[in-house]
């Protein structure tokens, strides 16, 4: 997906879904939600007969967030021995709810409550909600099966390493699915192994996520980064002789850790990657080797400038040639500036005019007004290092003053511009007085014109100080 469609997408997206919107985990949002949610945890943590009326009283709220986050409260005391038929007969009258969530939360307590059938039976009717095509339904699932110490659980579970249901939002607790599900299987998965035992299928897990997608895989590299130098060598043989997605969740975790035994062998394996015939890996390892930045890997970085065909692994190792620090880095880089793709040029540009080296400066001031795909963010970001900033400003008040509802054709073009209108702003409210005090004259009358942006108005208060 190009930058342009993918402004479409968002924008899209934005008009569609309204806010604060009844997002995949609906609670909570408003303040009257927050407090509740406080209510709602003490009601569980007390776990009497009186947490079970007050969850009860929730059922009838209005509000189908609330509703839902009591259902929940419901699900994590069913298992105590306490009378549950206020609850119940509730239940019956959220058959009919309009919300999805509330439906689905109705129906996983009802079957968690249901004692007139085995705990194996309720398994099984919780696993079938987590087969579901509806996320709603596989979500409440897994906030059911959450209540068994069961582990017949986990494979149900394990399947839904890359389920990307609520995936968009994870304000307060709108975790995405596969998240969940990992924080239900882990603790029942881990019970009375060794911390050995329990490495090892932390490691063996990364196996089951696509790459940089699944939220599974993103909770299991969490907990090894958090055991750091004890899961080096299980990572390294991963990172090297493991299928194609375990190589780049080890990689990710490797970097995270740190340190010289999970570095050398991962500059070593990325190097050999950078020429691979894998796409994924090969970029992978040119975004390792930008974030290590060791001057080690300079022979292999400038060999894959040259040579690679894929272009954003070039940008990449230009982003990694960059952030070393050696005087050979400059002739690299200067190389770079007549580089075929846009956004490689852009980047040399950047990295040089980060270093004090200015051959590039042209390459910026066009980019800034670029709006379509990277080239406009990275001159944006580096717009600070250009050297003659009375160049700058003048650009900059062209791009303000431009009018692309008469220059530009079609409403997506227009959107776009607005973007790299807002992308300029943003970036000077971020630089101190000082810096923009020589733009003052020209630059502030143009942005009392502009719309009243934050951005605009923070400008302008920094210009006037």
């Amino acid at each position: 997906m190009n930058y342009r469609s993918f402004c479409l997408l968002i924008g899209l997206f934005t008009w569609l879904v309204p806010g604060p919107g009844f997002a995949h985990y609906p609670f909570p949002c408003s303040q009257e939600e927050k407090e509740v949610a406080v209510r709602i945890d003490k009601a569980i943590q007390a776990g009497n007969q009186s947490s079970v009326a007050m969850l009860s009283a929730l059922l009838c709220h209005e509000n189908p967030r609330i509703q839902t986050a009591s259902l929940m409260g419901v699900m994590r005391l069913s298992q105590a021995e306490l009378e549950f038929g206020e609850v119940t007969r509730a239940l019956g009258d959220l058959k009919d709810a309009t919300s999805p969530f509330v439906t689905a939360a109705a129906e996983a307590t009802q079957i968690l409550l249901n004692q007139g059938i085995s705990a194996r039976k309720r398994m099984a009717k919780l696993i079938a909600f987590t087969e579901s095509k509806q996320g709603y339904r596989r979500r409440m699932g897994v906030e059911a099966l959450r209540q068994f110490d069961d582990s017949s659980v986990l494979a149900a579970l394990s399947a839904l390493a890359n389920d990307g249901f609520g995936d968009h939002d994870d304000r307060f607790d709108m975790k995405a699915l596969a998240r969940v599900a990992f924080d239900v299987w882990w603790p029942l998965r881990a019970k009375g192994l060794s911390q050995a035992e329990r490495l090892r299928i932390l490691v063996d897990t990364l196996q089951l996520g696509e790459p940089y997608r699944s939220r599974w895989c993103d909770a299991a590299c969490e907990l090894l980064e958090k055991e750091g130098q004890n899961t080096v060598p299980l990572l390294i043989l991963l990172a090297q002789h493991g299928d194609r997605r375990s190589k780049l969740w080890a990689r990710r975790t490797l970097r995270a850790i740190g340190g010289r035994d999970a570095v050398d062998p991962l500059l070593a394996c990325c190097a050999n990657d950078l020429d691979s015939s894998d796409t994924l890996l090969r970029q992978s390892a040119a975004y390792t080797l930008s974030q290590l930045a060791d001057k080690r890997m300079l022979p292999a970085l400038g060999q894959a400038l040259k040579e690679s065909r894929d272009p954003q692994v070039r940008e990449r190792v230009v982003v990694a040639i960059g952030r070393i620090h050696d005087t050979d880095t400059i002739t690299l880089l200067r190389a770079a500036l007549s580089d075929t793709d846009e956004t490689v040029k852009t980047q040399a540009a950047a990295q040089l005019a980060r270093k004090g080296c200015h051959d590039g400066d042209a390459i910026l001031l066009k980019a800034l007004a670029c709006c379509d795909g990277s080239p406009g963010p990275i001159a944006t970001g580096a717009m600070g290092f250009i050297h003659d900033q009375d160049q700058l400003a003048d650009r900059i008040i062209e791009i303000l003053q431009a009018q692309p509802s008469i220059t530009l054709r079609s409403e997506l073009d227009r959107i776009l511009f607005k973007e790299v209108r807002n992308r300029i702003l943003r970036e000077l409210t971020a630089w101190d007085r000082e810096k923009l005090r020589p733009m003052a004259s020209a630059l502030g009358p143009v942005l009392e014109k502009q719309r009243n942006l934050d951005w605009r108005r923070r400008v302008l208060e920094k210009l006037g100080d």
